[in-house]
C-alpha cells in the first residue's frame, strides 16, 4: 500500500533526526518519518515533492520538500531540511520536533521523471 500518493493530509510520526553537515552542507538535517505500515511505501515517483504542516504558537505553518528516500523504501520517508532561518518559518516547527512528535504530510505535484533505456 502507499501512504502519500492520494493528495490527502496524513499524520506521520517523526522517528529520528540526523545531522548532515558533512554530506549535504551546513545547517541541514534529515528528518525520518514513519509511514503507517512497515511495508508501506510513499507512492511518490522521483521528482514529486511533499508538503509538511504543523502548528507553532497558534499559527499553521506549511513547508515543501523533496523526499531523499527512494520511492520503494518501505516504512519510512526521509526529508532533507534546512535548519537555519533561510528555511522559512516551518524550520522553527521542525527543529522543535522530537522523536514521537507528529505532523501532517501530503504528496504534491512535481516533475515526472522517466528513466529512458540506454
Amino acid at each position: 500500500t502507499t501512504a502519500l500518493d492520494k493528495g490527502d493530509w496524513v499524520p506521520l510520526t517523526l522517528r529520528e533526526v540526523r545531522a548532515t553537515d558533512v554530506k549535504y552542507g551546513h545547517n541541514t538535517a534529515v528528518y525520518r518519518f514513519n509511514l503507517h505500515g512497515s511495508l508501506q511505501t510513499t507512492g511518490l515517483e522521483v521528482g514529486r515533492f511533499i508538503a509538511i504542516r504543523g502548528e507553532l504558537d497558534g499559527d499553521t505553518l506549511t513547508g515543501y520538500y523533496s523526499p531523499i528516500s527512494r520511492p520503494e523504501d518501505t516504512g519510512i520517508i526521509d526529508i532533507l531540511c534546512r535548519t537555519d532561518d533561510k528555511g522559512g518559518p516551518i524550520v522553527q516547527f521542525l527543529t522543535g520536533m522530537r522523536p514521537g512528535s507528529s505532523c501532517l504530510m501530503k504528496g504534491m505535484g512535481g516533475a515526472k521523471l522517466v528513466r529512458q533505456p540506454s
